[in-house]
C-alpha cells in the first residue's frame, strides 16, 4: 500500500463494530484512516452480541491467535471502562457423549490447554447451582471470560480516535470505487471518499458492497438472547460459570450480580434485513422450559428483556480477513466471525495489519485466507447439528 496518494484517507473501513474499530485502531498506528458507519458505533450484531470470550477452545488448533486476544483482554482490563472478567465456562454432556467429551478434553489438555472433563459427582459439589440429573458430567474450560461489548468497542474507537482515525457516523456506504482493477474509494450518501483501500466490515452488509462478480461463502443467519432475572438470595451467583448445552442450542454467562444472559439458536436466513430484532416466542418459550431443569433451584427466575441479531457464517465458522477471490486490488474483508466477533476483534486488527501493511503477524494467517474453500462447494453443515454454537 502506499499511504497518501490521494485526498481523503489511505484506509476507509466501512463499519464500526468492534472488528471495524480495531482494525481501524491497528491501521491508524501507520497510515490514515476513515471509519464509515452508516448506524452508530457499536450498534450492529456487536451491540447485540453476548460478549463471551472462549476464543482459546474455539482456536484450540491456532493456539498463538487466541493468545493474542485473551493478552489483549487482560491488559486492557480496568482502563477506559472496560472490563475483562475471567470466568470458566463449561459445556454440558450428556450420557451419549461421554466418550466423546472425555477424549477432546484429554486432547486439548495434552495441547496445553486448561481443560478437563469433570465428572457429575464432582460437578454436583463444585457447581451446587445446576440439576445435573439429566448430565454426566462437564467439559470445563477455564481460561475464559466475558465482556460488555459496549466497552469493548468504545474502548477500541478510542483507541484508533488517539491515533489519528477520523469516525464518519450516520454515513451510508452505497458502493465501492475502483478504476483498472484497484480500489480509489467508496461512494456513500454524503459523496465519494477516497482511498487506496477499502476493509469491509459492515456485518451482514458486507456482501452486498462487493463488486459485482465478487463473492464470499458467507451465510447470514440469525441468533437470539434473552436476559433472566435471578432471585437475590442465591449465594452461588459470584460463581457461576458460562455454560454451553449443545443439544439445547443454547449457551450462557452471567450479567452483572443477579442477571444471567441465555443466547442461541443460531438459525440460517435468506433476507437479514427483514428479519425480527426481537427474540421469538419459541426461543423465550425454550428456555423457560430449561430453567427448571438446569437450575436446582428455579423457583423466583424471571424473563426480563429479549433480542435477536444477525451474523455471518463461513462453512468452517473461521472468519475472512483476506481479499476476495477476483476483488479488486486494495480491497479486504473482515466477515464471517460466526458470532465470535468481539471476542476476536484483537486478532482480527492485526490480521487486517498484516495483511495490507506487511510486517507479518504473531500468529499464522492461512485460517483466514478467502481462498480455502475454493477446492469444494461451500456447505454450512453446522446449521443443522450442535456444532459450532458456543460463544
Amino acid at each position: 500500500m502506499a499511504p497518501g496518494s490521494r485526498d481523503g484517507a489511505d484506509v476507509v473501513v466501512v463499519g464500526a463494530g468492534a472488528i471495524g474499530c480495531a482494525v481501524a485502531a491497528e491501521l491508524a498506528r501507520e497510515v490514515r484512516v476513515t471509519v464509515v458507519e452508516r448506524d452508530r458505533i457499536g450498534g450492529g450484531a456487536t451491540g447485540r452480541s453476548a460478549g463471551q470470550v472462549t476464543i482459546v477452545p474455539a482456536y484450540s488448533d491456532y493456539p498463538a491467535a487466541a493468545s493474542v486476544a485473551m493478552a489483549f483482554f487482560r491488559e486492557h482490563s480496568g482502563t477506559g471502562g472496560f472490563a475483562f472478567h475471567e470466568r470458566e465456562s463449561v459445556e454440558f454432556v450428556p450420557p451419549d457423549r461421554l466418550g466423546e467429551a472425555r477424549r477432546r478434553a484429554a486432547r486439548l489438555a495434552d495441547q496445553g490447554l486448561a481443560t478437563d472433563f469433570v465428572g457429575r459427582v464432582d460437578a454436583e459439589t463444585r457447581y451446587p447451582m445446576f440439576d445435573l440429573a439429566d448430565y454426566v458430567g462437564l467439559v470445563r474450560h477455564s481460561e475464559a471470560g466475558y465482556l460488555d461489548p459496549g466497552q469493548l468497542v468504545s474502548l477500541l474507537a478510542g483507541q484508533a480516535r488517539r491515533r489519528g482515525a477520523t469516525f464518519e457516523i450516520g454515513t451510508t456506504v452505497t458502493g465501492i470505487a475502483f478504476e483498472d482493477g484497484r480500489v480509489v474509494g467508496v461512494e456513500t450518501d454524503a459523496g465519494p471518499v477516497a482511498a487506496d483501500v477499502v476493509v469491509l466490515a459492515a456485518g451482514w452488509g458486507t456482501p452486498q458492497l462487493l463488486p459485482a462478480g465478487v463473492s464470499l461463502p458467507v451465510r447470514p443467519y440469525r441468533t437470539q438472547a434473552v436476559v433472566l432475572q435471578m432471585p437475590a438470595r442465591r449465594d452461588w451467583r459470584a460463581a457461576l460459570p458460562m455454560g454451553w448445552l449443545p443439544e439445547e442450542r443454547v449457551y450462557f454467562r452471567p450479567m452483572g450480580r443477579d442477571r444471567v444472559l441465555v443466547g442461541g439458536f443460531a438459525d440460517p436466513i435468506d433476507e437479514p434485513g427483514a428479519v425480527s430484532r426481537d427474540a421469538d416466542p419459541t426461543f423465550r418459550r425454550h428456555v423457560a422450559e430449561l430453567v427448571p431443569r438446569l437450575f436446582a433451584d428455579p423457583e423466583g427466575t424471571a424473563l426480563v428483556d429479549g433480542w435477536a441479531g444477525v451474523d455471518l457464517a463461513t462453512p468452517d465458522t473461521r472468519p475472512i480477513i483476506d481479499r476476495p477471490v477476483g476483488g479488486p486490488s486494495g480491497l479486504l474483508a473482515a466477515t464471517g466471525f460466526h458470532g465470535r466477533g468481539v471476542m476476536t476483534a484483537p486478532v482480527a486488527g492485526q490480521a487486517a495489519a498484516a495483511r495490507l501493511l506487511g510486517g507479518g503477524a504473531p500468529f499464522p494467517l492461512e485460517p483466514f485466507d478467502a481462498d480455502r474453500f475454493e477446492d469444494a462447494i461451500p456447505e454450512f453443515p453446522f446449521f443443522s447439528t450442535s456444532s459450532g454454537q458456543e460463544r
